[in-house]
Parts: structure tokens; C-alpha cells; sequence
């Protein structure tokens, strides 16, 4: 992927979780990988115009705060803990449709597959960010994945 398109990618992914989840990302500032004990993560694929996957890893700590400015409640609150999975997958569903708008426009029909969650532990993040498509970005000082796997490539520039 070239850098453009990583930069735009990022920005959808900041831009949806400003907006979803008031927590800001950090374009410029280079995540810390080691300062994080595991995640949660989440993906889900997709198929149309094009077929692949997104997925999503956010520290486990950022979780709850995730779920919790959904709901609107306290991250201590035992309500955004027991929704912190549901929060993520549901960011990554708002993730997913916009990565795909930004890729391909508005015009292309995509399907999307059920929503996968599961952990990633600390020392599975550097692969995340190796791999084609995968990037780390820095959302309130902390590590955020984020993956865009399409077999074939993902489109440079500006879709038509």
C-alpha cells in the first residue's frame, strides 16, 4: 500500500472514531507497540466490487473507555466493560464502510460478512503492522491496529 492511501485509510479510521467515540488519533505521533499488555480485536470481511477483510485491534484498556463514550457512561462503569467488545465491533462495521467508500466511492455494493472478535496478544502486534495493509496508529498516546486485506491489492489514489 502506498503512503497515500495509508494516510487516507488512517484518516477514516480517525475520523470515525472522533466522531463515534470522541477519542482523537495522533497523525503524526509513531505508537509506542510495547506499551500494551494485549488487545481486543475484531474483524470483518467483505465482498463485492472487491473481496477481503478489515480488522481492528484497540489496547484492552482503551476498550472499555471505547464502549463507554458510546453509551455515555464512565469507563469504570460495568456496563462499558461488558459492552467493550460490542463497541469495537461496531467501530470496525463504521470503519469498514467508510475504508471501502474511500477505496472504491459511493457506487460499488458491498456485502459484509458476521463480525469476528477475539484477543491479540502484545507480541502478535508487529506482524498485524508488517503485513500488507496493516498499520499502527497513535489514537489518545496508545496503539491502535488497523488492517485492510485485499488479495490483489488495494487500490492506489483516488476512486472513480
Amino acid at each position: 500500500m502506498n503512503e497515500e492511501t495509508r494516510t487516507r485509510i488512517g484518516n477514516v479510521l480517525f475520523d470515525v472514531l472522533e466522531k463515534q467515540a470522541f477519542l482523537f488519533g495522533d497523525p503524526g505521533e509513531a505508537p509506542d507497540l510495547a506499551s500494551v499488555d494485549g488487545y481486543l480485536a475484531a474483524s470483518v470481511t467483505f465482498a463485492g466490487a472487491a473481496a477481503g477483510r478489515v480488522s481492528l485491534a484497540v489496547p484492552a484498556s482503551m476498550a472499555a473507555e471505547l464502549a463507554s463514550n458510546i453509551l455515555g457512561c464512565e469507563p469504570d462503569d460495568p456496563a462499558a466493560a461488558a459492552a467493550a467488545e460490542d463497541a469495537c465491533r461496531e467501530i470496525l462495521n463504521i470503519v469498514c464502510g467508510h475504508v471501502l467508500t474511500e477505496l472504491y466511492g459511493s457506487t460499488p455494493v458491498f456485502d459484509l460478512g458476521l463480525l469476528e472478535s477475539g484477543h491479540l496478544s502484545a507480541d502478535q502486534a508487529p506482524d498485524w503492522t508488517a503485513s500488507e495493509g496493516g498499520m499502527a496508529l497513535s489514537v489518545e498516546g496508545s496503539p491502535v491496529l488497523l488492517r485492510v486485506e485485499i488479495p490483489g491489492g488495494i487500490p492506489p489514489g483516488t476512486p472513480t
